[in-house]
């Protein structure tokens, strides 16, 4: 039979206080962190038919017949992207995503830069109440592929986990701001 994981989450199954579950920083992010920072796996699908939270504010996830693996090497890389983000430095982003792709030709990083920097002016002027995290993971995807980088295809898993969470999170906390939430581990 397939294991489950629990994670207490602060949220029970009326969803408890929402402002509370944000002070325990429940969250997609927090979900991520302990399976791929913690773990170096993560669970792959992770749709509402695959979580319950009980009555106890415990999250368990089923059915792990979809998982991703991280490797130390990608931890970093998704580290750096994240900070880079957060404090605005295209340079160390596209400087990050060029050491975790393998190039099939020159890469000019100054282009690359360039283009990480549009990205993060277009990402930073809105909230992140309205973005759509879904895009932000495939313009990042997209912007390796149009300087012919090719990334290992578990970032590819890992974004298609962080979307389905980011709904799932919002769905429990409206008005919770995971940038906010995770800017102390930056």
């Amino acid at each position: 039979g397939h294991r489950s994981y629990r994670q207490r989450t602060g949220v029970g199954r009326d969803h408890g206080s929402r402002s509370e579950a944000a002070g325990n920083r429940f969250g997609h992010q927090r979900l991520l962190e302990i399976q791929v920072l913690d773990h170096g796996l993560f669970h792959a699908d992770p749709h509402p038919g695959n979580l319950v939270v009980d009555d106890d504010s415990i999250l368990t996830f089923l059915d792990f017949g979809l998982m991703g693996r991280v490797t130390p090497d990608m931890r970093d890389t998704l580290e750096g992207i994240f900070v880079g983000v957060i404090f605005r430095d295209a340079d160390m982003v596209a400087r990050t995503i060029y050491r975790a792709g393998s190039a099939e030709e020159r890469v000019n990083l100054r282009d690359l830069s360039s283009d990480v920097e549009v990205l993060i002016d277009r990402w930073g002027g809105t909230s992140f109440d309205e973005q759509d995290t879904s895009r932000i993971a495939q313009d990042i995807l997209d912007l390796a592929k149009r300087h012919r980088l090719k990334l290992p295809e578990e970032y590819a898993i890992l974004a298609r986990t962080e979307v389905t969470l980011d709904g799932i999170a919002r769905g429990l906390i409206p008005d919770w701001d995971p940038m906010e939430a995770v800017k102390p581990y930056a």
